[in-house]
């Protein structure tokens, strides 16, 4: 375990949507010797009860006691250090942290601001790590992190933030393959999402500018090391060929793909599987809600069939078909 790290200077947080790549560029940074990532989504917001608006994963409002707030920290990161996950080879992380002693530190923390409470949860989470800490980065990714960025930018002023961005075609049909449970699911969900995840990336790169850097998906999968050489310039450390390799504690991660594909390197060999499984409902809601967006960052637009469009696909029922249709009128 290692002594308390001052943060300040430190942190870079991976932001995007659902399904965009933003585990995949946590492990592809997981085994450079500058940096330490935290290998679990910390999702700050909820644990501090704050509105969390990003439609793939709401949260409502709670007025909570500071020790209402030490509780909910403590709890989710039980649960995500005990929990075989995919995110992790299937496997839990409790023999990489001490519980009890993260448990210690955080109910030792005085009454502070949700800012100073931040500071000292991350904090705590690396402290708990069984290994010395000496990193010269932290990195973070949390889907629901990017509507939050100018808050983190506060307590972090001298943090990164590195925007993952996936064709929003190809985002649409892996979110959807990842909620479905065989049958076709309502679309609304992971189509909002995405919409929501563009107006955050705009309001931030406003307000950011040079330290919010948008990465495409595309780019890390076709033109690896280009890409990240890039990342390692914004970051700050050298480029390292070991960064073309995802890795979780110092194992090949084999993916978290919404086909269950596994893999032990970076590659663009299924780079556009989703041309083959995309419907023509899913282009059609695509191009209506994200036309500006797909211009914006030459992504080009998808061909559909008007009238095929509002047919039922494969195992899609009556009122999910109705719902979906529903979205055309959406604005």
């Amino acid at each position: 375990m290692s002594a308390m790290v001052n943060l300040s200077s430190k942190m870079v947080f991976i932001v995007g949507p659902h399904k965009s790549g933003t585990t995949l560029l946590l492990r592809l940074l997981n085994g450079h010797k500058s940096i330490f990532t935290i290998p679990f989504e910390t999702h700050i917001a909820e644990s501090l009860g704050y509105w969390q608006s990003y439609r793939g994963r709401t949260n409502l409002f709670s007025d909570l006691e500071f020790n209402d707030k030490i509780t909910r920290f403590i709890d989710h990161f039980e649960y995500a250090v005990m929990t075989p996950s995919q995110f992790n080879n299937g496997k839990s992380m409790e023999n990489l942290f001490d519980l009890n002693h993260f448990k210690e530190i955080m109910n030792s923390i005085p009454e502070v601001d949700d800012k100073e409470l931040v500071h000292s949860y991350l904090e705590a989470i690396i402290t708990s790590y069984h290994q010395a800490f000496d990193h010269d980065f932290v990195v973070e990714k949390s889907v629901t992190h990017d509507e939050f960025v100018p808050f983190l930018s506060q307590i972090f002023p001298d943090a990164k933030f590195i925007r993952i961005l996936r064709n929003p075609y190809a985002n649409l049909v892996s979110f959807r393959r990842y909620i479905s449970d065989g049958r076709f699911p309502l679309l609304k969900k992971p189509l909002l999402a995405i919409k929501d995840a563009t107006n955050y990336l705009f309001r931030n790169k406003r307000l950011l500018g040079a330290r919010y850097k948008v990465v495409k998906y595309e780019n890390l999968l076709e033109s690896p090391e280009i890409t990240l050489q890039s990342l390692a310039t914004f970051i700050g450390i050298s480029y390292d060929p070991i960064m073309l390799k995802p890795t979780f504690n110092q194992e090949i991660w084999e993916g978290n793909s919404s086909r269950e594909m596994k893999f032990s390197k970076i590659s663009s060999e299924n780079l556009y599987l989703w041309k083959e499984d995309i419907t023509e409902i899913e282009k059609r809601l695509v191009t209506k809600h994200l036309d500006k967006f797909l211009d914006y960052y030459n992504y080009n637009i998808e061909p559909y069939s008007s009238f095929r469009s509002l047919l039922p696909v494969w195992r899609e029922g009556l009122v999910t078909w109705f719902l979906n249709r529903s979205l055309l009128q959406l604005n």
